[in-house]
């Protein structure tokens, strides 16, 4: 644990507010520029949530005397739990994914969260699909109440922190491939396209699902179905992609073009989609804004498994970039690789993980879209985590594999959101967030949106009472403030009983601090003249100064001869001891908070146990 006072030094420059709420102009453009297709797509599977999957949330099974080994998805799960079905997945529901979940995943850069739901929970309005009047007759009917109002919440924090949506049919009546995370009524059975009912009734549930969602800012796609088996039957291929055109139109209907409409080849046999059956399939202009999916795994029967790290990184580096890059030269549809993740059979410790993160990152670099399964850690470890994955004492992954994806923080109340969702079912407007899960910030409102000009005057911290924060990708640059009310934004300044608060949020800040060094160093050297070019210079002046002083003169607009050679010097500077640049840049804070008169906190003085009077300057460790 690092000493309070580096955080105190790094909570004077970051966000102390009681939540990491990116600025609503940024939520939105952030959600704008995902529909523009002008971003990299860089998402997160929410697994488990709303179709059950024992290997992922043991206890439930365990906890309720179900047998992971023969009670395999929502469905069995649900007949074993009984009575005591409703209350084991509300608890479930409301606390395996929360908003603070998402707060992470927008300040760690996912801008899209493919999530996964049951032809069944868009019937929560009618009392549940063993209630409703369904148009056609399928078997399983007695399923639990009450996910949909998680699903609004999901949607709603979506928008708030800048995230979209990929809401995809995941368990469809019948199941459509037999695995646990379809809800099969007989394991590894899958009936779906045996039955039309079972096809007709995943579009009714298809286009409630598209209805109710419309409107929400933060929809960014409609999964059609997820992993679907071709069997022995040479009619279920072509049951298949039928299904997708009848389901596109039903979807599109609803939706304008510039929601993605999600199609996945065959899970069995194994199809990327350069195979003739897709590379004509839903393509423009009869077909509006269709994508491709597809799932790479290393284990668990994926795409390739192998036991050797060495063969496994051959693969990675042979077959699946040929695969893609064969894709791209056939297929004009765009692909998005909807499930991957750092599983594989020889577990050479972080390192051997690492190598197969990396080498799958290098792959998909030329892929406008993933979403990494899951976001939390499953029985299997922490291999099916995005979040351990970025974690900066791990390593796998940084800032700059999710393309930088970061938002503004600023205060936003329920009442900016859009809140309310179109049931289906009753053709009103409905909001059915969960009690407590959308609450209004109380964080404090940074007014500034526009990039400022740097320059010698507003970064020099000796004149640091006229600052106040101003929040660019890395979230570390300040810039001059209208008057000394703005130093309210610094808590422990004016007041002590914000001092637990403060240090609840230090081991976010001081990784925040460190996401700025690998967000501008992931940065390409030699890009076009665009936003990212303002983005280098303003942190160049900031760390230049962290460890040589200010950086006299403006910094310009863009990157000319003289931008380039100060580029050019800090990318040399990359090469010394970033932890001593840390410290220097927390001391030179501290000291000057010290001299502003009538400004310093009692919590401060005690946790970098300076004089009274102020005459000696805290010393910073990391």
């Amino acid at each position: 644990m690092r000493q309070h006072v580096v955080l105190f030094g790094l909570a004077l420059l970051i966000a102390c507010s009681q939540a990491a709420v990116p600025s609503q102009s940024c939520a939105q453009s952030r959600l704008a520029q995902l529909k523009s297709g002008n971003v990299a797509l860089r998402g997160v599977n929410l697994g488990t949530w709303f179709i059950a999957e024992d290997w992922m949330k043991p206890q439930m099974w365990n906890d309720n005397g179900c047998d992971r080994n023969s009670v395999k998805g929502q469905w069995l799960l649900e007949k074993c739990l009984g009575s005591k079905a409703s209350a084991v997945l509300e608890q479930h529901w409301s606390t395996f994914f929360t908003e603070s979940d998402f707060a992470d995943m927008s300040a760690l850069g996912v801008n899209l969260i493919r999530m996964p739901v049951g032809w069944w929970q868009i019937y929560d309005p009618l009392g549940g699909v063993a209630q409703a009047p369904l148009n056609y007759t399928v078997s399983q009917r007695n399923y639990t109440v009450g996910a949909l109002k998680y699903m609004d919440s999901a949607f709603q924090w979506a928008e708030k922190y800048g995230i979209g949506v990929l809401i995809g049919m995941h368990a469809a009546p019948g199941s459509q491939n037999g695995q646990d995370h379809s809800s099969p009524e007989v394991y590894q059975q899958n009936q779906w396209a045996s039955d039309y009912n079972n096809i007709n009734q995943t579009l009714d549930s298809l286009e409630r699902y598209a209805i109710r969602y419309a409107s929400s800012p933060a929809l960014w796609g409609v999964y059609l179905l997820n992993e679907p088996t071709q069997t022995s039957n040479d009619t279920t291929g072509a049951k298949i992609q039928q299904y997708f055109v009848d389901a596109y139109h039903r979807v599109r209907a609803k939706v304008d073009s510039s929601v993605a409409i999600v199609i996945c080849a065959f899970n069995n046999p194994y199809q990327v989609g350069y195979e003739q059956p897709w590379v004509d399939f839903m393509n423009a202009p009869n077909f509006v804004n269709v994508w491709s999916d597809i799932h790479i795994y290393f284990c668990f029967g994926g795409a390739y498994d192998g036991s050797s790290q060495t063969d496994t990184l051959k693969f990675i580096n042979n077959q699946v970039v040929g695969a893609i890059q064969q894709y791209k030269s056939v297929n004009s549809k765009p692909m998005l690789v909807g499930e991957w993740s750092g599983c594989n059979n020889f577990n050479n410790g972080s390192q051997g993980t690492a190598a197969i993160i990396r080498a799958q990152l290098s792959a998909y670099q030329g892929i406008r879209a993933w979403t990494f399964w899951s976001w939390t850690d499953g029985s299997l470890g922490n291999l099916w985590s995005l979040k351990t994955a970025l974690r900066s004492d791990v390593g796998w992954m940084t800032m700059a594999d999710m393309a930088n994806n970061t938002c503004p923080s600023e205060s936003l109340t329920t009442d900016t959101l859009s809140g309310s969702f179109s049931s289906a079912a009753s053709g009103v407007t409905t909001s059915s967030s969960p009690s407590g899960t959308v609450s209004s910030s109380s964080s404090t409102n940074v007014n500034s949106t526009a990039s400022p000009v740097i320059t010698s005057s507003t970064m020099t911290l000796g004149k640091l009472s006229s600052f106040r924060t101003f929040y660019l990708p890395c979230k570390l640059v300040v810039t001059p403030a209208s008057n000394e009310q703005d130093l309210a934004i610094f808590p422990f300044f004016r007041t002590s009983n914000r001092h637990q608060h403060i240090m609840s949020a230090a081991d976010s800040l001081e990784a925040k601090f460190r996401k700025c060094v690998a967000y501008i160093e992931g940065l390409p050297k030699d890009a076009p003249y665009q936003a990212s070019t303002q983005e280098k210079l303003i942190f160049y002046s900031l760390f230049k100064q962290a460890t040589e002083g200010p950086v006299k003169g403006k910094s310009p607009s863009r990157l000319n001869i003289v931008a380039r050679t100060k580029w050019d010097a800090w990318n040399a500077l990359g090469k010394i001891n970033k932890e001593e640049a840390y410290k220097r840049y927390i001391q030179k804070v501290l000291e000057v908070s010290r001299k502003i008169p009538g400004k310093r906190s009692e919590d401060l003085q005690n946790q970098v146990g300076s004089a009274s009077d102020g005459s000696s300057a805290p010393k910073a460790k990391l």
